[in-house]
């Protein structure tokens, strides 16, 4: 593995700072300045309500609360992060000679440039963790323009919808958690492991707030921190201790009780009637809602996702065996770099998506663009598409470009 060299933080961070900003104005102009799907609809009426102090909103993709006025489903991070430009859509509306039903079109079109913000700075986050893991400027700037216009992110960022904000999460819980920055991925002290600290922490906090059923992938993103030290996992249980906390008292302010999600049957077993096979088959490869054709520059990194993902650090050489054996497994899984963590760690996330939402009833999404259940895993899924374009021959770099044409092709259909 390549030494990462931390001369050129100031560069890189003005450099994503030039991604993110380039990234928003790409996003705004092709925007749809619009709400239409009643999970973006209700998440902007929580908004509304929440500048008033209330938690009510219409009657839409609701449950009743104890008072019978409705409450939605959606988790409140989104809503609250987005209050800056609901006031400001609001103030528009106001000011501007608008009839009273134009109004609220005007405050949506406002707050429909949310997830521009959150995906542009995704993709900021993403160039810098993959110069962190010693991917060079070129392929990582390529990796990141593949990640924000050859995949589904390009559509979810004219929406108003929590995938854009739930990728953003696991992808700085995944490069926190795999010591993306820090030497061999190991703990120690100085600016490169506190930035993954506090990228631990933020990460898990924004995944699971931003919605309760990423807890699994947040863990599965957490799971790489085996073999480390035990202070290494104070972050990111701290942030995860805060989301749960959070949605309990959010449960409380709506339904009086802790425990209420707002999801009624879909939070229970029996939501999840779909045979796992024909849910991983939709949500892979199926014409539909496939995400190696709606992200089809992932094929790239299928042959050697896990060649390099530390297998050799994993499995002791035959000839240290019986030392190996003696220190056991944590000794090993302690030896693990951070590209192998970002590896494992995209691994296993995936898996969980797959798993979870495999079974689920409307695995598909229902009416959204491909398969949105796997949107939050692409920007991980992507650090491994980066490595390996990175570390491999020029033709995987041309089939890179193609793909990733390809790529924009299909988003066009969004």
């Amino acid at each position: 593995m390549k030494v990462v060299s931390f001369t050129p933080r100031s560069q890189v961070t003005r450099t994503a700072r030039a991604i993110g900003l380039a990234a928003l104005l790409a996003f705004a102009l092709s925007g749809g300045g619009r709400l239409v799907g009643s999970d973006e609809v209700t998440m902007f009426e929580l908004s509304r309500s929440l500048l008033r102090g209330s938690v009510v909103v219409p009657e839409g993709a609701t449950l009743a609360g104890p008072d019978g006025r409705a409450r939605t489903k959606n988790a409140a991070l989104q809503a609250v992060l987005a209050l800056p430009l609901a006031a400001a859509g609001e103030v528009a509306a106001r000011v501007a000679p608008l009839s009273p039903a134009t109004r609220v079109l005007a405050a949506r079109f406002v707050a429909s440039f949310f997830n521009a913000f959150v995906v542009a700075i995704l993709l900021g986050v993403f160039y810098v963790a993959a110069r962190r893991l010693s991917v060079s400027a070129r392929v990582a700037l390529a990796a990141t323009a593949l990640l924000g216009f050859s995949t589904p992110l390009w559509v979810y960022s004219k929406s108003f919808m929590a995938e854009p904000l739930q990728s953003l999460g696991l992808l700085l819980a995944l490069a926190g958690c795999a010591g993306v920055g820090s030497e061999a991925g190991r703990a120690t002290s100085g600016p490169a492991s506190a930035w993954a600290e506090r990228a631990a922490a933020l990460g898990v906090f924004l995944a699971v707030s931003a919605k309760l059923s990423m807890l699994p992938l947040a863990l599965a993103c957490m799971a790489v921190l085996a073999g480390r030290p035990a202070r290494a996992w104070f972050a990111p249980v701290v942030g995860l201790a805060f989301a749960l906390i959070g949605h309990a008292l959010y449960n409380q302010a709506r339904f009086g009780t802790l425990f209420e999600t707002g999801y009624g049957a879909q939070a229970t077993a029996a939501a999840y009637t779909t045979p796992l096979l024909a849910g991983i088959y939709g949500l892979v490869i199926s014409s539909g809602k496939g995400v190696l054709w709606f992200a089809p520059a992932l094929w790239i990194a299928l042959p050697k996702w896990l060649t390099r993902a530390g297998a050799s650090q994993l499995l002791p050489p035959s000839r240290d065996a019986d030392v190996a054996v003696r220190r056991g497994l944590f000794a090993r899984l302690s030896r693990l770099d951070a590209e192998a963590r970002v590896r494992w760690g995209a691994a296993l996330a995936a898996v969980a998506a797959l798993w979870l939402y495999g079974r689920f009833q409307h695995w598909a999404g229902d009416g959204s663009f491909g398969p949105r259940y796997l949107v939050p895993v692409l920007p991980l899924a992507f650090l491994v598409v980066a490595l390996t374009i990175e570390r491999g021959s020029r033709t995987v770099r041309r089939w890179a470009l193609v793909l990733g044409a390809l790529g924009i092709l299909v988003q066009a259909g969004g």
